[in-house]
């Protein structure tokens, strides 16, 4: 169901501004602007029980998807507060249903946050099939420190990377020795590679 949702809403975002709609007099829908707030609102808490913000999660995912099945998403934040939601999934299957969303509310309203995340969900995507992202968002750590997730340095071109995702891959990289910083993580060096990760995970690499 996910899937079929997510390529008739990327469908969609391929058409005319017209079929969004884009009325001025539309309001955000409250309930998601408040289940958006209580995500980030996890996130943003110091000793987090994740295994509870897993189920939260969950349970704030369902509600998007019944609101979307329901035509409840209406505006450009809608689609992005369903998009953030959606992304905090457990698999491909949400990072794509997330990717879809935000490309919607960036088609509806080119802002620096729609963009943001339209780039971060793909970038998950990519992720999730151990496939290099292409605009350095996603960041992540282990026994041996954090690091930042392979990156396809010819995907996109550095203009369309700091574009989409606010950022240049060198920008990125002083970000998360920023972050490493203020967290007291060490950074893994050297970062693996795509090959290491696919073996680690037991994928056999392409040629």
């Amino acid at each position: 169901m996910k899937l079929k949702l997510a390529a008739v809403l990327l469908a969609l975002s391929a058409c005319p501004m017209a079929v969004f709609a884009a009325d001025a007099a539309l309001a955000d829908n409250p309930e998601l602007k408040a289940l958006f707030e209580q995500d980030q609102a996890d996130r943003n808490q110091a000793n987090a029980d994740w295994q509870a913000v897993n189920q939260r999660d969950a349970e704030r995912r369902s509600r998007v998807l019944a609101m979307l099945k329901t035509g409840r998403l209406r505006t450009a934040n809608d689609y992005r507060h369903a998009a953030f939601i959606q992304q905090h999934g457990d698999g491909a299957e949400d990072y794509r249903l997330a990717h879809a969303l935000a490309t919607i509310a960036m088609t509806l309203e080119d802002s620096q946050q729609n963009r943001w995340i339209t780039a971060a969900s793909w970038d998950r995507l990519l992720m999730s099939h151990i496939e290099p992202q292409w605009y350095g968002t996603q960041m992540r750590g282990d026994a041996d420190g954090m690091y930042l997730f392979p990156v396809n340095p010819t995907a996109v071109s550095e203009q369309q990377r700091k574009h989409m995702s606010g950022q240049s891959l060198a920008e990125r990289h002083v970000k998360l020795e920023t972050m490493a910083r203020e967290i007291g993580q060490k950074l893994r060096d050297p970062a693996p590679t795509i090959e290491q990760l696919r073996a680690a995970q037991g994928q056999p690499n392409g040629d």
